[in-house]
């Protein structure tokens, strides 16, 4: 079956793909262009490039604003830093790994997009309050039967 966080995100989608098709600039004509729209398009673009290498500036390519623009904006219509959110995402990715594989922390670290895995293990661990390897091997145990 499909994890909470999985029906979470198809809902998400779902809403998202619903507002394009009903844009609420026709509802509400005075209004114009919504203030999220922004930050939605950058979360929604790093749903699909948070592994690559220099995010900023791509992203800020993609969205024809200045790094420090794109960084403001998404800072004043979420709360969050960008490169908080980013590494938010990568770590959440990483945990699912480490849970759902057996691949080394160095790969799972390259693969979710840091270039550094002992910045990974740092960011990891301020997360989790666990190293990556300690979080596998909690996660694995609580996944074994119980026979008391």
């Amino acid at each position: 079956g499909a994890s909470q966080e999985e029906i979470t995100i198809f809902m998400l989608r779902l809403l998202t793909a619903m507002e394009k098709l009903v844009p609420l600039s026709e509802a509400k004509p005075s209004l114009g262009r919504r203030p999220e729209e922004y930050s939605e398009s950058i979360m929604n673009w790093i749903e699909a490039h948070y592994m690559e290498s220099d995010i900023l500036n791509k992203l800020a390519n993609e969205l024809h604003l200045t790094r420090s623009y794109v960084s403001r904006l998404f800072k004043k219509e979420t709360g969050s830093n960008l490169s908080e959110y980013l590494a938010a995402k990568r770590i959440k990715v990483a945990a699912h790994l480490l849970e759902t594989t057996s691949q080394p922390v160095e790969a799972i670290a390259n693969q979710v997009g840091f270039q550094n895995v002992s910045h990974f293990i740092a960011c990891f661990k301020r997360t989790y309050r666990l190293t990556p390897l300690k979080f596998r091997m909690k996660t694995k145990e609580s996944k074994l039967p119980n026979f008391n």
